[in-house]
């Protein structure tokens, strides 16, 4: 992977949960690391249910290898928030990762 294919800056969120003075917990979102990336492809659909027309866009990211990322993180792309749905260490080789991420959009 050539560098000059990276061309968008994405940052990876992970959920973390603390607890409030009352013991409650409240689900925050920290920065686990800001890399970059290229965006390969984008699917888009349009699905109707209960009543309300939905969008979802889907995107293929390619990122170097990053150790500790896992499909329930979340990217930030252009001000786009997109959960990560699975994760490809391509040839198993820890040098290059495919994210597929969706966006809901409503």
């Amino acid at each position: 992977m050539k560098s000059e294919q990276l061309k968008d800056t994405i940052i990876i969120k992970q959920q973390t949960v603390i607890r409030d003075s009352y013991g409650a917990e409240i689900i925050t979102w920290t920065t686990f690391a800001t890399v970059r990336a290229q965006v390969l492809s984008q699917t888009g659909r349009e699905y109707f249910t209960s009543k309300q027309v939905f969008a979802e866009m889907t995107d293929i990211v390619v990122i170097r290898y990053l150790n500790g990322l896992k499909p329930k993180m979340q990217l930030i792309l252009d001000g786009h928030v997109l959960d990560i749905m699975s994760i490809s260490d391509i040839g198993n080789r820890h040098i290059e990762m495919h994210l597929v991420c969706k966006e809901a959009v409503i």
